[in-house]
């Protein structure tokens, strides 16, 4: 499944598109100047991000060197105390990227957000935070 949002900004537009992880995925987005990932909290997500980091890294270089992997976004995140920790797994896996990632604030688990709804409000926060931290 895929979600995507829209935002009007000074310079142009920003599209959010959330797809499910695979070097196809990076295909789609030719045009994209940043890639933000998205990562669900749980133990195989966690135990295989720092791999798939170094392989979307690696495409971009190869296929669309103008395009920057930027951040991380949590996905799909419950109250319980095992995704808590594994946040804790990612934001230590973005920092530690090189160059490192900002981790944006975290997609709740909700009904609303996993059916495609282009007026949903759940990515605003991520879009807001790569505006602050200058990554647009």
């Amino acid at each position: 499944m895929q979600r995507s949002t829209v935002k009007k900004t000074d310079d142009g537009l920003l599209v959010l598109i959330d797809t499910p992880p695979g070097a196809q995925a990076l295909a789609t987005l030719a045009e994209a100047q940043m890639v933000v990932v998205p990562c669900p909290p749980t133990e195989m997500a966690v135990e295989s991000l720092a791999t798939y980091l170094g392989r979307v890294r690696t495409i971009i270089r190869r296929t669309t060197p103008h395009m920057r992997l930027v951040a991380v976004l949590p996905t799909i995140v419950k109250k319980s105390r095992l995704h808590q920790a594994h946040l804790l797994n990612i934001a230590d896996i973005a920092a530690a990227h090189t160059p490192p990632l900002l981790l944006l604030p975290a997609i709740p688990d909700r009904t609303s957000v996993q059916v495609p709804d282009l007026s949903s409000h759940e990515y605003d926060a991520a879009a807001e935070e790569l505006f602050d931290n200058g990554a647009l």
